[in-house]
């Protein structure tokens, strides 16, 4: 966990071989809905190692955690798919473009703790193409949910706000980013039985969406990206249970699925410090067209409006980012 590099040359040729072969990347998946896997891979299984951990090495000596969250119900599953696709691109952004130092990415999948086998399932922060490319493809595509406009979004929050430990905010009091792909609400409850049984740890007690929330933003840069063509999408009452408990402008709509990698990529890109134009120019040189890159920082005007910039040169800052009405006010952390 944390040692290599990022080869975004080799993981732009598996993306193309896979999509040439029309192969897919997820044949665990495909194992476990067949019966002869189970259906959580025991690496990503929180109950035998119930937290997870970005640390500085000989690789990385200043590690960045980034999380990128799939929700997994109904069609919301072919996202993984685009994920594992374009993520040569994301990294390519980062890593060429000096946005932020030794990114280390986790992937994870959401469901329904109500009605789903695997409601939350994560990998480990990896800094490798392969491994961490093998974590994302070893999620089970469940499709299940609940059919009740709400996921369990709830219990990733309050499981990064407690069990993710990072160097970047123990050592440096810098935040990660957290990216939940999602489409319905948050359940207003973290259940301690439900976070015990799926996630090996639990609150004390019954926890508020609100206080799960205000804990990981307390060391996470937490955006939610909705994305369009689904029941929920134009819904404002699932729109507003975000915004309720994120800033506005980092609940993001992002119409076409093809905005979502990109859509990653620039918000990182915004937050180091980067202008739009320049974050334009990133993503292009990226790889991602020019349609999409017009789309995507179109979409973050509000973010680029109101982000602090990280490098401020003032460790565990008291300040605190303006945000929208509605939405709890998080202690701003350091960056770089």
């Amino acid at each position: 966990m944390g040692y290599g590099y990022f080869n975004t040359t080799s993981s732009a040729t598996r993306a193309r071989a896979r999509m040439a072969s029309g192969a897919s990347a997820f044949g665990y998946s495909a194992r476990a809905h067949a019966g002869s896997a189970p259906a959580l891979h025991p690496t990503l299984d929180l109950t035998r190692k119930p937290r997870r951990e970005s640390r500085d090495s000989a690789d990385s000596l200043h590690s960045t955690p980034i999380a990128v969250l799939c929700d997994v119900t109904g069609s919301m599953s072919n996202i993984p798919e685009l994920v594992i696709n374009d993520l040569h691109k994301l990294m390519r952004l980062i890593l060429d473009g000096k946005v932020v130092p030794d990114p280390q990415i986790a992937f994870g999948a959401i469901g329904d703790a109500n009605s789903d086998s695997v409601p939350f399932a994560l990998g480990e922060f990896e800094s490798d193409d392969v491994k961490a490319e093998a974590h994302l493809a070893n999620l089970f595509l469940e499709g299940g949910g609940g059919g009740q406009s709400c996921e369990s979004y709830e219990l990733p929050l309050w499981f990064f706000g407690n069990h993710v430990h990072t160097d970047a905010w123990e050592k440096r009091r810098e935040k990660g980013f957290l990216f939940i792909i999602g489409d319905e609400s948050p359940y207003s409850t973290v259940r301690r039985a439900q976070a015990r049984k799926h996630l090996g740890v639990a609150p004390s007690e019954d926890l508020s969406l609100e206080a799960a929330a205000r804990q990981a933003q307390e060391k996470w840069e937490v955006f939610c990206i909705r994305p369009g063509g689904t029941s929920y999408f134009a819904d404002k009452g699932v729109r507003d249970s975000w915004t309720k408990i994120l800033p506005s402008e980092r609940v993001i709509q992002a119409a076409d699925w093809q905005q979502i990698v990109p859509q990653i990529a620039a918000t990182v890109s915004v937050l180091a410090g980067e202008s739009l134009d320049d974050t334009a120019a990133l993503m292009t040189a990226s790889g991602f067209d020019r349609a999409t890159v017009g789309a995507v920082t179109k979409s973050l005007l509000p973010l680029a409006q109101t982000a602090v910039p990280m490098a401020t040169g003032v460790s565990g800052s008291a300040l605190v980012r303006r945000i929208s009405p509605g939405a709890l006010a998080i202690p701003r952390a350091t960056r770089l």
